[in-house]
């Protein structure tokens, strides 16, 4: 017959969570094994456990404050939660360590094991999704968010390259709204994956150069693997691939006025992926597109400085809320005020907002959705 030690080492090593949920709430270790009671355990250990978990269920009121917090500072961290990890952290005893082979007594286990199904984290984040978004949008929202469970609907981008590149007709739409110069260069802040870097590159005549920039090194690499599998070697040379940070970048004075037009791809919320990611979806908070628009703004503000006077900025996103896409050009046009006009983008497609233009896939075509304003940096040149 195995020691109570042996079955307590095979025991967590089940990693199903049904199991795991029946062991915590029944003290069982599934289809009828039981596992060891208190009255096989030393004295020693019984008090060992007493001291050991009793602060904690002391604590518990607080759980759920601390649990709040946590989620949303790891959101902001780009930390990946999932529930597995967090039963982990309240059951260090599942753990094959040394000092997890010291057994929680039943009551601890019943207790804290119905915290966990009292507060599934996949729950708390899909409401406060929907009802973020429901609050943004009313009775659209139930249309739009069917449309984003959808494929994105891509076609196929082939004027002047060598062969063609699958996007969303959207993108190819905010990447035409850039007024391209005859001359100078042009910045594509955050360029990753490439297609409308492609359409830059394309439309670029005389002597204009194209600045690629994508602070990801990774993503960097599939920038430069895209431009060189549809460029030619004419225009590829015209093109060069950066990794700096766009947002930093504006605090150099030596940086300023460079550029003579921008195109400012932001981060964002990107919601068609958040709802057809489960591990995205579950773990999304209203912290996110909060903090992205803090980050958007940093971009958007130093994309302006380092615009040449009568040079365009263009501003896009595939987000669907005004915290990251009015709001920002809003705090634009208000910081800027006397330096900086509004040219709004030339295509029909989408409905107008105070500040650009927003294409919905709930609309006939199925495009978007992606965000589009323009500005244009008053002065000489």
């Amino acid at each position: 017959m195995k020691g109570w030690k042996e079955e307590e080492i095979t025991r967590r090593h089940k990693d199903h969570w049904g199991k795991a949920e029946d062991c915590l709430l029944n003290g069982t270790k599934g289809e009828g094994e039981k596992t060891h009671t208190n009255e096989e355990i030393s004295p020693q250990v019984q008090r060992f456990n007493f001291f050991l978990f009793l602060p904690l269920c002391h604590l518990a009121g607080l759980i759920p404050l601390f649990f709040n917090v946590f989620v949303s500072w790891c959101e902001i961290l780009g930390f990946s939660l999932c529930e597995p990890f967090f039963l982990f952290v309240l059951f260090p005893s599942l753990l094959p360590t040394p000092h997890s082979l010291v057994p929680i007594p039943p009551f601890y286990r019943h207790e804290f094991a119905l915290f966990v199904i009292k507060y599934p984290m996949s729950q708390t984040m899909n409401d406060a999704f929907e009802g973020y978004y429901r609050e943004i949008w009313g009775s659209r929202w139930e249309k739009l968010r069917e449309s984003l469970l959808l494929p994105a609907s891509l076609v196929p981008y082939g004027e002047g390259l060598t062969k063609p590149y699958m996007m969303d007709r959207a993108s190819v739409l905010a990447a035409l709204s850039l007024r391209l110069p005859s001359r100078g260069i042009i910045l594509d802040a955050c360029a990753a994956p490439g297609g409308k870097s492609l359409v830059l590159a394309s439309h670029m005549t005389g002597d204009t150069n194209l600045l690629c920039n994508e602070l990801s090194s990774e993503r960097r690499r599939r920038l430069a693997n895209v431009l060189d599998g549809h460029l030619d070697g004419e225009k590829r040379q015209k093109v060069t691939v950066s990794g700096f940070d766009a947002g930093k970048l504006g605090g150099k004075k030596s940086e300023w006025n460079r550029f003579d037009a921008i195109l400012l791809d932001a981060p964002c919320s990107s919601e068609r992926h958040v709802i057809q990611s489960e591990k995205a979806y579950s773990q999304w908070t209203p912290a996110r597109p909060r903090f992205l628009s803090h980050r958007q703004w940093a971009l958007l503000s130093a994309a302006f400085l380092l615009l040449k006077s009568g040079g365009t900025l263009v501003y896009a996103t595939c987000a669907l809320t005004p915290e990251e896409n009015d709001r920002p050009a809003s705090r634009l046009m208000e910081k800027y005020a006397g330096s900086i006009a509004l040219d709004e983008p030339d295509f029909e497609e989408g409905e107008k907002t105070t500040y650009g233009r927003l294409i919905l896939p709930d609309e006939p075509g199925g495009m978007g959705p992606m965000y589009v304003a323009r500005f244009r940096k008053e002065g000489k040149r």
